[in-house]
């Protein structure tokens, strides 16, 4: 999109209030360049109104259309993590071919998450292929770029990275807990070069904290807008899907991203996305493990639909925040709670 219609679209776009002054000292947001410290300033904004507010349009109308896409959830593909507790987001390069080439004799077809929600909003869900796979890769890590990138061009499948925006170029420092800091995230150059290819770059929040466990709504308003703010500024074109760090959101989150300008965002559950019926900003991702080869991950997709009530799910996300909240933030609550509570492995499948 030429610059002039995406400074049109910005000028127009009231939910990007943080991007209307991107000098002024209120937002503290200064331009992106290749350097060690790309975040982009970190003094939160004033929203002028509180964006967990109102009843955003959160579906869309169905009919008796069905349509189902798998959407699976990368991490890291490359080196073997140090600690026992990330080893199950690492997934070695030759591993992740072969899951790859799984899904080409399966005949999936790879579409992105933008692709898939501008299909669906447009009304234009019979677009999506009957086979489609959307990839998504959560934190946006070097590796991406130097072991994925190459994998996916070379079956011509396109993928969607999710990036905080506090870590552009930077060492995942938020990791450091669990002996995974030393892990790089793509700088700018490395961002430009993956969408030049193809590849969408999405917003996972800018520090990648736990959304429903920020104190206030103006911390809420700034971890979710400036992404975007950074991720436009950087790449020159609307940045439309949002995942949540660690999957965990609420009903102030969902709302809050969907007042942002947003067109839909990536939770955590393992099972089968119905981006016609599902709440289009809490679609679920299945998580892919190093321990998974292309059979499972197949069969997982094939049978993997909700089999538990929305009751069910919401108490379960209720719990577990509540247990959050009791104990306090750790690095081994990354794993969501199915596979906390030993009774699945990350794709579902019966330990």
């Amino acid at each position: 999109m030429p610059s002039s219609q995406v400074a049109s679209q910005r000028s127009s776009d009231t939910s990007r209030l943080a991007c209307v002054d991107r000098s002024s000292a209120d937002y503290g947001h200064t331009a992106v360049e290749d350097s060690d410290d790309q975040s982009g300033g970190i003094r939160p904004f004033v929203p002028a109104a509180d964006i967990t507010a109102g009843t955003p349009d959160l579906h869309v109308q169905a009919g008796d259309v069905i349509v189902e896409v798998p959407i699976l959830m990368y991490h890291s593909i490359g080196r073997a993590a140090q600690s026992r507790k990330y080893k199950r987001f690492d997934v070695p390069p030759d591993v992740f071919a072969d899951q790859l080439d799984g899904l080409v004799a399966a005949g999936m077809q790879t579409i992105t998450a933008g692709q898939m929600l501008a299909a669906v909003k447009s009304g234009k869900a019979d677009d999506i292929p009957d086979r489609a796979v959307v990839l998504t890769f959560d934190d946006a890590f070097a590796d991406f770029e130097s072991a994925a990138l190459p994998a996916l061009l070379e079956r011509r499948m396109v993928a969607t990275v999710f990036v905080p925006t506090a870590f552009i170029g930077r060492r995942a420092s938020w990791l450091d807990d669990i002996g995974e800091g030393y892990r790089r995230h793509m700088a700018g150059s490395q961002l430009r070069a993956v969408r030049a290819a193809g590849i969408e770059c999405g917003a996972h929040s800018h520090s990648h904290p736990q959304l429903d466990r920020l104190g206030s709504p103006c911390e809420l308003a700034d971890e979710i807008r400036r992404p975007r703010c950074i991720l436009e500024d950087l790449l020159n074109e609307p940045v439309t899907t949002f995942a949540y760090p660690f999957g965990y959101h609420s009903g102030a989150v969902r709302r809050a991203v969907a007042n942002s300008g947003y067109v839909g965002a990536f939770r955590v559950d393992n099972v089968r996305s119905r981006p016609l019926d599902d709440d289009l900003f809490a679609l679920p991702r299945m998580t892919v493990t190093p321990r998974l080869n292309a059979s499972n991950i197949i069969n997982a997709i094939e049978r993997r639909r909700t089999v538990v009530s929305d009751g069910y799910a919401t108490s379960k996300r209720h719990g577990w925040r509540w247990a959050r909240t009791v104990l306090g933030p750790a690095p081994e609550l990354m794993v969501e709670i199915d596979e906390w509570l030993g009774v699945t492995d990350a794709a579902g499948s019966p330990r």
